[in-house]
């Protein structure tokens, strides 16, 4: 959460404020020691930090590079083999591009 927060220029006090909730309850929910208590808060939370639901919950809604450079992989069969550190760029490339549009840390 601290980290979507900052990505968006954030203050905790200005998210509280955007949350109308307290700088505290902030702090605590970053600090894991609470969380919103209604699944409308959780949404509006999301909303403000730009991030889907999953991110925030840590859930990984995007392949890993390992699992994209496997279907790479396949899909090269019969092809042209690329060479290994192609596959790995693109793959890499792939996958940073997904977290970041999925609102995720890359």
């Amino acid at each position: 959460m601290k980290a979507a927060r900052k990505r968006r220029n954030l203050s905790q006090q200005r998210l509280a404020e955007l949350l109308g909730r307290e700088q505290p309850t902030i702090q605590r929910w970053e600090a894991g020691k609470s969380a919103p208590k209604t699944l409308p808060m959780f949404v509006q939370l999301c909303d403000a930090l730009g991030v889907s639901a999953d991110a925030l919950l840590g859930r990984q809604p995007v392949p890993s590079a390992d699992y994209l450079l496997k279907i790479i992989d396949e899909a090269m069969i019969g092809r042209r083999a690329l060479p290994a550190a192609d596959r790995r760029t693109i793959a890499d490339a792939l996958c940073k591009r997904l977290r970041r549009s999925a609102g995720l840390p890359e």
